[in-house]
């Protein structure tokens, strides 16, 4: 699985047409810096193992299935890409995203 892969830093899978849930071993990859997935066909909710990547960036999930709502990402101060568009997703962004100066895109 994707968890063996602890030094990974960089996921970028996005048109693949992948489809299924967002694996939760990415909460095993403490040196992620991207996870990029957007136009796939991916279903499930954003698993709160994300909100543990206390070195991610890059969060670019836009234009597929994912539904639910928005985990807190209130620890993932260094967020400074958040693409999480043309999806399924409920609420509103958790407070915190992006540290003290905001995220430049989302």
């Amino acid at each position: 699985t994707i968890g063996f892969i602890a030094q990974l830093e960089r996921a970028a899978l996005s048109q693949n047409s992948l489809t299924g849930p967002i694996p939760t071993e990415f909460g095993l990859c403490t040196a992620l810096r991207g996870i990029v997935l957007y136009d796939n066909l991916i279903t499930g909710a954003i698993p709160p193992e994300i909100s543990t990547l206390t070195k991610l960036e890059t969060l670019q999930l836009a234009r597929n299935s994912i539904a639910g709502s928005i985990p807190p990402f209130g620890s993932l101060t260094l967020m400074r890409t958040l693409e999480m568009n043309s999806n399924l997703l409920t609420g509103c962004l958790p407070a915190g995203v992006g540290g003290k100066t905001g995220l430049p895109k989302i």
